[in-house]
């Protein structure tokens, strides 16, 4: 095989292994900016702050910054207090906010909230 011929492979193979993990990124991150009014339920994140977010984390911590939906469908932020196993054995999220002068609905309102109310952690906050 000829060297232009072996690099034209080579070029493609590349191509379509950045095509791949660009599409992989795509779906598995999100990138999205806070609302400039109003406040933050989480001390570590300001209003009008960018957000990167996991759609699909494996593990949780307690600790971890968390995006959830309420009742009426709204999605939330607040920090993760505990995972309380419930009688069914299914692992629950107790999310709670930082700040008593922003109140936002959370586990103290709406329970203890299961896994598919969980939309995405943060992983990064930055202002800008």
């Amino acid at each position: 095989m000829r060297p232009q011929a072996l690099l034209r492979w080579v070029r493609w193979a590349v191509l379509g292994a950045a095509a791949v993990g660009a599409v992989y990124l795509w779906q598995r991150f999100a990138w999205i900016r806070l609302p400039a009014e109003g406040c933050s339920p989480v001390f570590e994140v300001s209003p009008g702050a960018g957000l990167l977010l996991d759609k699909r984390p494996g593990e949780f911590h307690v600790g971890d910054i968390l995006l959830y939906r309420g009742s009426d469908g709204a999605l939330l932020l607040g920090r993760l207090h505990d995972l309380p196993v419930g009688a069914s054995g299914e692992r629950g999220f107790d999310v709670r906010g930082d700040r008593e002068e922003c109140p936002s609905p959370d586990s103290a309102t709406l329970g203890v909230l299961p896994r598919s109310a969980i939309a995405a952690r943060m992983l990064f906050a930055w202002q800008g």
